[in-house]
């Protein structure tokens, strides 16, 4: 039987605490900026979904970032939304070697499936869920960060928990349906609803 986790991370910091001019940058700026700033964001928290027989949570504060790394060594196939891109890189400063490199043969990152199925679309986790399960989010994530820093880290547990929830939905109701909706932008303006055939 595969053995197969959903995974999600929560870090202690954004983009804009680590670089004052990080808000200013245009798109590409800033996806450049971030290839150097996200191995210095630092973990607040992670939680895996372990989909066995008996599916279970698992958490892993910051400090526990080598016990994570095993951790995720022990699944066969590790599912989430742009893990390639970002959770794995908050993770490179402890990891030796190339940890992307490492990890992508078993990972199905969710988010670069579904760019590539729809030429080119940043489709979001909450998004998904609104338009498929009519589920959204807790929290904003853009307040994580603060509310781990101000103590609030069981809050910011649960919306972590929340979030590999939602993407075992969306991935199991995407195999099934063999499409999924989301919606349709051009530079922030919603455009309608379209519908992406799943890769996965």
């Amino acid at each position: 039987m595969q053995r197969i986790c959903f995974f999600d991370l929560e870090t202690r910091n954004l983009f804009r605490d680590l670089d004052p001019t990080y808000q200013s940058l245009s798109f590409s700026q800033k996806k450049e900026l971030q290839k150097k700033l996200t191995p210095q964001l630092g973990l607040a928290t992670a939680c895996m979904l372990a989909d066995g027989s008996k599916p279970e949570f698992f958490t892993f504060d910051g400090g526990r970032e080598k016990e994570l790394i095993e951790a995720l060594d022990g699944f066969d196939l590790i599912v989430g939304h742009n893990i390639l891109d970002f959770d794995y890189l908050v993770l490179s400063p402890s990891f030796s070697g190339d940890i992307v490199a490492h990890f992508r043969p078993r990972t199905c990152d969710t988010l670069e499936h579904l760019k590539t199925a729809s030429n080119g679309s940043f489709i979001g986790l909450d998004d998904l869920a609104k338009q498929n399960l009519g589920l959204q989010k807790d929290l904003d994530p853009m307040t994580v960060p603060s509310l781990w820093l101000s103590g609030q880290k069981d809050l910011v547990r649960q919306y972590c928990k929340k979030d590999v929830e939602l993407l075992k939905e969306i991935y199991f109701l995407g195999k099934k349906l063999g499409k999924l909706k989301y919606t349709i932008k051009s530079y922030g303006v919603i455009k309608g609803i379209g519908e992406v055939s799943i890769p996965w």
